[in-house]
């Protein structure tokens, strides 16, 4: 079974995508959303987040400018994870829209909201495991 995941390249990251695509095989988990939650930001921090996420993510997280709502599907979770990071950790280079703590002004807060749905989500494939393992 794993021998199907190494085919082709990509990495770590289309490893783990596959290996999560087949964990949750046939579930609408996989299209389900998580709300991201901004209220009680200044509004003002909420649309500088917002901005960042229709900007610098692809299309990862979706975003309601009109009321600075956002959510992300939970197919998208992990490689919003590596996109973040190499976005805003190692600011990747080789013409990338990269994150900057000017544009976001307030990265604490920026990693306080999404850290949650990102743990979630591991903590779910993490069960599953689990849960494949002994039901086998």
């Amino acid at each position: 079974m794993l021998k199907g995941f190494f085919r082709g390249d990509g990495g770590e990251l289309k490893f783990f995508n596959k290996f999560v695509n087949k964990l949750f095989d046939g579930d609408p988990i996989l299209n389900a959303t998580a709300d991201i939650n901004l209220v009680g930001l200044d509004p003002i921090l909420a649309a500088r987040f917002t901005s960042c996420y229709s900007e610098k993510l692809d299309g990862m997280i979706t975003v309601d400018t009109q009321t600075n709502e956002a959510s992300i599907k939970y197919s998208e979770i992990i490689n919003a994870i590596v996109t973040i990071r190499n976005k805003y950790f190692h600011f990747a280079i080789g013409g990338q829209k990269n994150i900057d703590t000017y544009q976001i002004k307030e990265p604490n807060e920026f990693f306080r909201i999404l850290n949650p749905i990102f743990i979630n989500w591991i903590g779910i494939i993490y069960f599953e495991i689990l849960r494949s393992i002994a039901s086998s």
